[in-house]
């Protein structure tokens, strides 16, 4: 009699074992078996892009994306602006839900500033969800891999990549280094920093979003309408004998960082270079004392100079100079 039940109980605990049981599972709880699944198909998807491999790529994609996507394309455009020979995991997940369609809100774990929330809507009813960042950790790319589960095999729903990280820094750091140009009256450096922080603020469209998102979104707003209230476009520089008008003001990305590029118009024909260059002299001054703090650790200030504001599909020749600054500043 004890080992008919001890027999019952066991059969109990295997069916009990084999339950499809929903919930999500993130990171180290997520099931080896179906981490290194993944893992595989990772790596052989990033194998198709080096390779230019369509038939594994288009093999590794859902119907849904197949019938969606022209794959030759698509695969040609990732070989160039893809290609790596290594990535690291941010986060994944595992969901099963109790039907298909269901929406999948997938929250991170506390990553300090950087912490996000991804959602999507699931066709299956389990999905694996893979957030990866290339190898470069000046420039990393973010990208996120949804797969569903079909029948026994793993195909890719989603497959969204951006930018991440932009000269080491992702937007919610960006963010705090215009607080605390804010906070100094650096009001031109906020404004720029604030800037990249606003175009790094969705590398997968709308996948992905930083917590700090909103706060993000509200202090642009803040900043751009004390810059535009306290430097109106354009701007004439009126210590300035020629009277320069500045009319547009853009952080510019480059190799050495990001710097300020300002563009104005000047009476100054733009052949003369010798009149130009002396003019361009006081104007360097003049910004200075204008916008407190943007020489604040830059190598450079670029400036572009013209006869005329270039309008809708009009293009003014232009001058250009750099403004080379000291390791001072």
């Amino acid at each position: 009699m004890q080992r008919i039940i001890i027999i019952v109980l066991a059969a109990i605990l295997i069916q009990s074992c084999n339950l499809n049981t929903t919930g999500t599972w993130k990171n180290k709880n997520v099931d080896r078996r179906k981490k290194e699944e993944i893992k595989s198909l990772n790596d052989k998807l990033f194998k198709a892009i080096n390779n230019n491999d369509v038939a594994v790529f288009t093999e590794i994609m859902s119907d849904s994306i197949k019938m969606n996507m022209d794959m030759d394309k698509q695969l040609d455009d990732l070989h160039h602006s893809l290609k790596t020979d290594n990535y690291k995991v941010l986060e994944e997940y595992n969901v099963v839900s109790a039907s298909a369609g269901a929406r999948n809100n997938l929250i991170s774990d506390e990553l300090a500033d950087n912490s996000y929330e991804a959602n999507y809507q699931a066709p299956n009813k389990e999905t694996y969800t893979s957030l990866l960042l290339t190898s470069d950790k000046d420039n990393e790319q973010l990208i996120l891999l949804v797969y569903g589960k079909y029948g026994e095999e793993w195909k890719v729903n989603i497959f969204q990549y951006g930018q991440y990280r932009l000269l080491g820094k992702t937007a919610p750091e960006y963010f705090k280094l215009s607080q605390m140009s804010y906070l100094k009256g650096h009001l031109m450096n906020a404004m720029s920093y604030i800037t990249i922080a606003r175009q790094l603020l969705h590398p997968v469209n709308d996948f992905f979003r930083f917590k700090k998102e909103a706060e993000i979104n509200e202090f642009y707003k803040k900043v751009m309408t004390e810059a535009n209230a306290k430097f109106p476009l354009p701007l004439t520089l009126e210590n300035v004998e020629t009277k320069p008008k500045i009319y547009k003001m853009v952080p510019q990305v480059t190799a050495d960082g990001f710097f300020p590029m300002l563009y104005y118009v000047s009476s100054i024909n733009i052949n003369d270079e010798a009149a130009l260059k002396l003019e361009n002299e006081k104007v360097k001054k003049e910004i200075s004392r204008l916008f407190q703090g943007i020489e604040e650790e830059k190598k450079y200030i670029f400036y572009w100079v013209s006869n005329e504001s270039p309008d809708a599909g009009k293009v003014a020749e232009q001058y250009g100079f750099v403004d080379t600054l000291s390791a001072s500043n």
